[in-house]
């Protein structure tokens, strides 16, 4: 759905001719569109009254381009803007953007293009229509390289016809388009919008049109969201104000609020209730409050219980140009407290800071009521990037809203299934309420946003928020007017530079739009405040502005163009009698110049010369010549006879010169003065005749007693049959001539021509007792094989067709009587030979149960062989009986299985792949089955002989093959059970504290001061107590914290005072991940995470891993399975290279020989 917004009852306006064009000022200051004021009624200079009509003639002198009919000299109204639809405001490099532009009429015209503009480029690309319907068109533009990025604006229309061009610019008419690709970019509506009791109203120009795009596309309009839309409007604090060079903070900000799941996803459940009737709740709540305390506009993705799916819900949010999107969910899995998830700092980082203080400043406030702080968290995926290669964020909503140029956070306010967290803060409206109102006020705080009053002080005014600060060098919307405070936060006044743009603030600070009268001196400022120079159009009169904004009266001169402005600063436009001189001004106020209005004349001063009169004349404008008539007309699109000579004019007028010319169907010729040929006429493409008419002459005439033929298009024929008719090479037809069958050379092809001109294609001719074939166009087939109906034949350098024996260097065929080539056993001059499928001879081998000799005959009562090995110097082979052998195969002979490869030789003492499995065999070849030692490994091979990688049971063993099969380890370390470093707590603290001491670290001070363990001995303890309890060996627990944090020494990503001994949380890249109150609660985590990971039993502690829930629980029964790479479910703790099977090597097998 998109809303446009644009000014309805503004037209299009012809592009300026050369000589208006070429001025030192530009109308518009970055457009080369420059566009005119509507033309008015032109008069009689010699009529005071004005009264009398005259029509413009068109001045030939000015360009090519700008030459345009009698008939249109008076511009005329154009079709009317109705709305620009622009699809998406982001898109991302390889996507297709739509923009519509409606008229309120069907436009009739050559051709419509779309004018847009890249940011910092100086190029005005155009795209034509790409589809139309009702009065709208369709522009789609493809952005498929990474070249494309940046921000692009549209700059209007043109439409083509015939000579004419008409050209809307958008920027001129309040509207301001534009969109990003791969570029944040946020548009708005130039207008203002406010309600009656402000001193500005809703102007009658401004149109609203709302529209939305059916199932295929099409537009359509959509009655119900436009009454809606009004509605909006009319309130009190819709506020819709956009300026291109300065961005007003205070207008409204646009929030989306995002209820978690719904419909048919129910989200968490817990208590007796959903989550998604929950964050409906809270989310409904939180938009009162925002609607209530801020300047805010606010959006929800839904309103009842349906479902969204989250590529919907972002898409949404950028479809209404939100400033932030806020999904709003319930936690759930075993633990308490609330957290906020905000985007990386990655791609942009700048959405990252954003979003990282809005999620703090929402977590403040739920601390505030008393929620349990989980901490503000970022969350990374694991393989996708965003498109400058950057590992992207994890959850969609926070991605796509960062890929659409806004921060979104994810709230988790309390655990569902927490009955602590439920009763404190779920089970009433009115704590969701409370829950709701901490959001919008996190929300507003970050924002910096809300009701406020005015402070008078000894220097002037300022403005103090409800949050106790003021306004500071920026803009504020206060009751119907904008403010700006300087840098020591005072309202301004005066004329004021503001980011390189000038305003102006009345006594009481209220910013001026529209004219002024300041200091005796008429100023214009626009919609948006900002001072006006150069030409200005309110009110559908233009005025012009010096470059200190001082409106101008009297004469404007340029370099070549000149205007005049009245005492109203408005300006003139047709005749005005000037210091007792009269002068013409053109459509769009140009003076004319050395010209004809209608039947007056003025002077290269632009002064009417009283009772001069035309005369017919040629004009020479450039390297172009027309005729104009002593009226002032001129001949288009047909002949004039001028001087006794004929001339053609084009559509515009313009002489016709050295080019073919067809008017009503008849071609006729013009030389370089435009002159009419008739008789003979010789160009470099043929020789052409026109008669007395000049028409082009076709078909047979007889000229000066000699009969020629000229062909459709008008050109003479040569040396050529016409029917029976033959005409030689200058054309004249030779009477009596009759045609005979020959044969045509024409460089290294020929071809045979039969007696009526005919040939033959595609098809044998016998010709003179040989048979010959010809292709398809006609050509003698030679030295070659040819395959018509399905038989093939072939024909030597002559193109004879043979039979018979037919040999080459290495290979022989024989072709029967009728030319065709045999296959199959033939007899020949009583020998029987065998010609194999595409007809070469065989020559010794086998034919099934027969055999052929090297000259190819068959040797009656000789018998085939039996199979058997064939030795030929190293290599080997197996023969068949038949003569065959195997190919890139296996093959089982004598019970035991051989590979041989593409030439059919046995493969010994290698690794063979076929089918993307690698098998083994011996130096006699054969494949191997069980273990397998080799210099460079040891490997197991299945009964199948296939190679076994990863884990596998052999003998009640399981071992551990590396990627490539080499064995790499044997057994398996059980996570849960009994310790096997002794029976008693004593004998297995003992042994922990002796690995710490052996590894030579000082166990850290700081765990000496805090945490609740002043020695290696007490934290060796603390790890036997909290693994029993959940049933998981001490010694894993140990060794995994030696690991992790390099025997307490700490030094990556985790900091000490964490008390996270295994990096949980920790995804690299900065990221500190958990922390815990002391060295049990840290300790505790690590156990309940390493028994998720084991088993699927109960924990016997409340949950304090915060990951817990995300672990596939069971998956990692075994140490050495911990490495995700090492796991046959591809589950694990950690994504290194044999984390697991390290683990046990380094630090816990040295612990049993303690």
């Amino acid at each position: 759905m998109i809303i446009a917004m644009g000014l309805s009852m503004i037209s299009g306006t012809r592009v300026l001719a050369a000589e208006e064009m070429n001025t030192d000022t530009k109308r518009e200051d970055e457009s080369e569109i420059i566009t005119q004021p509507e033309e008015t009624e032109v008069t009689n200079p010699e009529t005071e009254t004005k009264e009398e009509t005259i029509n413009e003639n068109i001045d030939k002198n000015i360009s090519n381009d700008d030459k345009i009919t009698e008939d249109i000299a008076l511009e005329v109204q154009k079709p009317m803007i109705q709305y620009v639809y622009v699809e998406k405001p982001n898109l991302q490099v390889g996507e297709k953007q739509k923009i519509v532009v409606s008229f309120s009429e069907n436009i009739d015209a050559d051709e419509v293009v779309l004018l847009y503009q890249k940011e910092n480029s100086l190029d005005v690309l155009e795209t034509n229509v790409t589809n139309e319907e009702d009065g709208a068109k369709e522009f789609d533009i493809l952005f498929p390289n990474e070249s494309d990025m940046g921000t692009y604006y549209i700059q209007g229309v043109k439409i083509y016809n015939g000579s004419e061009e008409i050209v809307y610019n958008f920027k001129e008419i309040g509207i301001d388009a534009k969109f990003g690709v791969e570029e944040y970019c946020e548009t708005e509506p130039d207008a203002i919008v406010e309600n009656a009791d402000n001193s500005t109203a809703v102007s009658d120009e401004v149109g609203i049109s709302v529209m939305s795009l059916d199932d295929e596309g099409n537009i359509e309009d959509n009655t119900e969201v436009e009454e809606s839309v009004n509605k909006e409007i009319n309130s009190e604090n819709d506020i819709a104000v956009y300026s291109e060079n300065t961005e007003k903070t205070a207008k409204p900000y646009v929030i989306v609020l995002d209820p978690g799941h719904g419909g048919y996803d129910g989200g968490a459940n817990g208590n007796g209730v959903n989550e998604k009737d929950l964050t409906l709740k809270i989310a409904k709540y939180c938009k009162k409050y925002l609607e209530q305390q801020g300047n805010a506009k606010v959006y929800m993705t839904r309103n009842d219980d349906t479902y969204v799916s989250l590529a919907g819900r972002v898409d949404y949010a950028a479809s209404v140009n939100a400033n932030l999107f806020v999904s709003i969910h319930l936690n759930s899995g075993g633990g308490h407290g609330a957290e906020v998830y905000y985007p990386n700092s990655n791609y942009r980082s700048d959405i990252g800071s954003e979003g990282k203080t809005l999620a703090q400043s929402v977590q403040d406030e739920l601390i505030a009521l008393g929620i349990y702080s989980r901490g503000i968290k970022i969350r990374n995926s694991q393989d996708s990037k965003y498109p400058d290669g950057s590992t992207q964020d994890y959850y969609a909503v926070i991605q796509r809203s960062k890929r659409a140029g806004f921060p979104g956070i994810i709230i988790e306010h309390a655990f569902i299934d927490s009955t602590n967290d439920f009763s404190a803060f779920l089970n009433s409206d009115e704590k969701l309420e409370r829950l709701g109102k901490a959001d919008a006020t996190g929300i507003l705080k970050y924002l910096g946003i809300g009701k406020g009053e005015w402070k008078q002080e000894n220097n002037g005014w300022r403005y103090q928020y409800t949050s106790g600060e003021f306004a500071i060098n920026k803009w504020e919307y206060i009751d119907g007017f904008w403010y700006f405070f300087d840098g020591n936060g005072y309202r301004q006044t005066g004329f004021v530079e503001i980011a390189g743009i000038i305003y102006h603030f009345d006594s009481d600070g209220k910013m001026s739009i529209g004219w002024e009268k300041i200091n005796g001196k008429y100023y214009y400022f626009s919609s948006s405040g900002a001072k006006q120079t150069g030409w200005v159009k309110p009110y559908d009169t233009w005025y012009y502005l010096n470059q200190d904004g001082v409106m101008q009266t009297g004469w404007l001169r340029f370099t070549d163009v000149t205007y005049y402005l009245d005492e109203s600063g408005a300006l003139v436009e047709g005749w005005r009698w000037i210091d007792g001189k009269c002068y013409y001004f053109k459509s769009g106020g140009s003076m004319a110049r050395d010209t004809w209005i209608g039947d007056s004349y003025v002077d290269k001063d632009g002064v009417w010369i009283k009772g001069k009169v035309k005369e017919n004349e040629w004009v020479q404008v450039g390297n172009e010549k027309w005729y104009r008539h002593a009226d002032g007309s001129y001949t288009r699109s047909n002949w004039e006879k001028i001087d006794g000579k004929w001339y053609f004019f084009d559509q515009n007028g313009w002489l016709k010169r050295s080019c073919w010319v067809k008017p009503y169907d008849t071609w006729y010729y013009v030389d370089s003065e435009g002159v009419m040929q008739t008789g003979w006429l010789k160009l470099t493409e043929g020789t052409y005749y026109l008669d007395e008419s000049g028409a082009l002459v076709e078909g047979w005439r007889w000229i000066d007693g000699k009969c020629y033929y000229f062909k459709s298009g008008g050109s003479m024929a040569r040396d050529t049959w016409i029917g029976d008719s033959y005409v030689d090479k200058d054309g004249v037809w030779i009477k009596g001539k009759v045609k005979e069958n020959e044969w045509v050379q024409v460089g290294n092809e020929k071809w045979y021509r039969h007696a009526d001109g005919s040939y033959t294609r595609s098809n044998w001719e016998k010709i003179d007792g040989k048979w010959y074939f010809f292709d398809q166009n006609g050509w003698l087939k030679r030295s070659c094989w040819v395959k018509p109906y399905d038989t093939w034949y072939y024909v030597d350098s002559d193109g004879v067709m043979q039979t018979g024996w037919l040999r080459f260097t290495d290979v022989t065929y024989y072709l029967d009587e009728s030319g065709a080539l045999v296959e199959g056993w033939r007899w020949i001059d009583g020998k029987c030979y065998y010609f194999k499928s595409g007809g070469s001879m065989a020559r010794d081998t086998w034919i099934g149960d027969s055999y052929v000799d090297k000259d190819g005959i068959w040797i009656e009562g000789k018998t085939k062989n039996q199979a058997q090995w064939i030795k030929v110097g190293n290599e080997k082979w197996y023969r068949h009986a038949d003569g065959s052998y195997t190919r890139s195969n296996w093959e089982k002979i004598d019970g035991k299985w051989y590979f041989f490869d593409q030439n059919g030789w046995l493969k010994r003492s290698c690794w063979v792949k076929p089918y993307d499995t690698w098998y083994y065999v011996d130096a006699e070849g054969v494949m191997q089955t069980g273990w397998l030692k080799l210099t460079e490994g040891t490997y197991y091979l299945d009964e199948s002989g296939a190679l076994v990688e990863g884990w596998r049971v052999i003998d009640d063993t399981m071992y551990y093959f590396r990627s490539g099969g080499s064995l790499r380890y044997s057994g398996v370390t059980t996570i849960m059970g009994t310790s096997r470093l002794g029976s008693t707590k004593n004998t297995v603290v003992d042994k922990l504290e002796k690995m710490y001491l052996k590894s030579g670290r000082i166990y850290p001070a700081y765990y000496s001061q805090y945490g609740g363990a002043t020695t290696i001995r007490e934290f060796c303890e603390i790890i036997y107590e909290e693994a029993t309890d959940e049933n998981i060996k001490p010694e894993v627990v140990f060794g995994q914290a030696m690991k992790e944090t390099g025997y307490l020494q700490f030094g990556g990503d985790v900091q000490i005072e964490q008390f996270n001994f295994a990096g949980l949380g920790a995804t690299g890249n900065g990221v500190h991940g958990n922390s815990f109150a002391n060295i049990r609660e840290g300790i505790r985590a690590q156990v309940q995470h390493l028994k998720a990971y084991a088993s699927k039993d109960s924990l016997n502690h409340d949950c304090v891993d915060v990951r817990f829930g995300y672990v596939n629980r069971g998956s990692a029964p075994y140490v050495e399975w911990l490495g995700i790479k090492e796991n046959p479910n591809k589950a694990g703790w950690a994504a290194s290279s044999e984390y697991g099977i390290d683990l046990v090597e380094k630090y816990i097998s040295p612990m049993y020989k303690l």
